[in-house]
């Protein structure tokens, strides 16, 4: 078991849940703060509370409501990590029980992405419609109400072969990077994935995508489905860790893939990849910042004259390493880039997904809403599709990722330079 609170009482000074816990936000409870789960296992286990609690109903219901954020261990004296903590209560449960439908569902998103890649024109159909969505809902516990992405006709590792990337070529010149993309950014927004491989290119990066990657996990991590996220992770390490001894650095545009690449895949197992990639692993953003640090990231020539709201997501700010997509666009001229530090969006990766958490995720982020609604805001910006969703949520701003408009600063996708600033519908993505 992973290391349990210390009972310092610091956190009752500090209060923490209070400042960013989301779902101590949404619901208000003593329940729900870090420091009353943190607590609750260390009653357990030391014995003041019966240890058949592991493991039940009621524990489960009480680990439920981590988001998996981990910004209340960034806040914790005692470094308390309960975020693993509340995924050790939810596997063993999964242990005691079995993983309930509603789980397994979340837990194979990307099956449910790949299928809907093959039929992309059907899938964007019925996932407009109100009675496809109440469908949804009654049968898969997808709320109706979500803002849910377009799925793109092949996931973009098909499109990589086609655009030679997906072959290692560690004796061409330049800094080697092998692109790990993770769901979002495969199945649905290709644009960033464009983005990425672009401007790597254009610093002169050698790029190399490979065909054979799964998703990082974290959905099935989340739910207490450890086998499944081990799975996914030997599998991705046989790729990752092959490519980093090829002189390889693992860049990845989502700050949840590079969470897991970096801290989670240590803990579901002991194979010496899993060190060797943790070690080797970077947010795109703080990649290409070491660039320009270095002189090799080309200065950005190309006017994107708008008012952008960033919002820094949890997940990057437990990487601990800044904000680097938000220094990236302070290099773009004409853009206005105002930090947006409101706390978690509240969406806590599948959480805001779910017909019965949905409206606790919009109370947990709407403080970040609220700023982006702000007039003097044009567009939002942020590194997690997660976040994304939650902030295109019900208006009709657009939200994109720091490279995209780094991107159209290089004068990169002039498609989306010529809609940046429309309005998009108020109940789909852009």
């Amino acid at each position: 078991m992973a290391s349990t609170c210390h009972g310092c009482g610091e956190c009752r000074i500090l209060d923490p849940a209070v400042r960013m816990c989301p779902s101590f936000r949404a619901h208000r409870g003593e329940s729900a703060s870090p420091r009353a789960q943190a607590n609750l296992i260390r009653q357990i286990a030391v014995g003041r509370v019966d240890p058949r609690l592991w493991g039940s109903d009621a524990h489960r219901l009480l680990a439920s409501l981590c988001v998996h954020c981990k910004l209340c261990q960034l806040e914790c004296p005692s470094g308390v990590d309960v975020s693993s903590l509340m995924i050790e209560a939810k596997a063993a449960y999964v242990e005691n029980h079995g993983l309930s439908p509603g789980d397994w569902v979340f837990s194979r998103l990307e099956m449910w992405a790949r299928l809907a890649s093959r039929f992309p024109i059907v899938a964007n159909f019925l996932m407009s419609r109100r009675s496809a969505r109440w469908m949804l809902e009654r049968m898969l516990g997808v709320s109706r109400h979500r803002v849910l992405p377009r799925v793109r006709r092949t996931p973009f590792t098909r499109r990589a072969i086609r655009m030679g990337l997906a072959r290692p070529q560690p004796h061409r010149p330049g800094p080697r990077v092998v692109y790990f993309l993770d769901v979002f950014a495969n199945y649905y927004d290709h644009e960033l994935a464009e983005a990425v491989v672009s401007v790597l290119r254009l610093a002169g990066v050698n790029v190399f995508v490979p065909s054979r990657q799964l998703s990082s996990g974290m959905a099935s991590l989340t739910v207490g489905d450890i086998d499944h996220a081990r799975d996914l992770a030997l599998r991705n390490l046989r790729i990752l860790g092959d490519a980093v001894r090829d002189g390889f650095t693992v860049v990845c545009s989502e700050p949840t893939a590079a969470l897991m690449l970096r801290q989670e895949y240590t803990k579901l197992t002991d194979d010496l990849d899993a060190e060797l990639v943790a070690q080797n692993t970077m947010d795109v953003g703080q990649y290409l910042l070491g660039l320009k640090l270095r002189g090799q990231l080309p200065e950005p020539d190309a006017p994107v004259p708008v008012r952008v709201g960033y919002h820094q997501p949890c997940h990057l700010r437990a990487l601990e390493i800044g904000m680097p997509g938000f220094e990236l666009l302070r290099t773009v001229p004409g853009i206005e880039a105002e930090f947006l530090n409101r706390g978690c969006s509240g969406m806590g990766g599948t959480y805001g997904l779910r017909r019965d958490q949905f409206l606790s995720s919009l109370r947990a982020g709407r403080e970040l809403l609220k700023g982006l609604r702000d007039d003097s805001i044009e567009i939002g910006a942020t590194e997690c599709g997660a976040c994304r969703m939650q902030m295109e949520q019900g208006v009709t701003k657009r939200t994109l990722h720091p490279v995209k408009l780094l991107g159209l600063g290089y004068g990169l996708q002039a498609p989306l330079r010529r809609r940046l600033k429309e309005p998009k519908p108020r109940h789909a993505m852009s």
